[in-house]
């Protein structure tokens, strides 16, 4: 019974880890979709410090994602 037991939780939790790369996804191409704004506003010479210092940031959580993401498929290969 344990058996059928950890193959249910098993699922649940790859279930689970699926949710979350699904949101932290959207979070990324909705990080994206606004760096493409403030880049826009960069090149048309509207910008200011704290724009500049929101793009870094979103630029380095979109790169944390990517990070994380090319690490789980690697892991998903071997």
């Amino acid at each position: 019974m344990t058996w059928l037991k950890s193959i249910f939780t098993n699922n649940s939790n790859h279930e689970m880890e699926q949710e979350q790369l699904l949101y932290q996804l959207r979070q990324a191409q909705n990080e994206t979709m606004e760096m493409g704004t403030l880049l826009s506003q960069v090149t048309s010479g509207q910008v200011d410090s704290q724009q500049v210092q929101q793009l870094d940031q979103l630029n380095d959580s979109v790169g944390g994602f990517l990070q994380r993401l090319r690490q789980r498929i690697d892991r998903e290969i071997k």
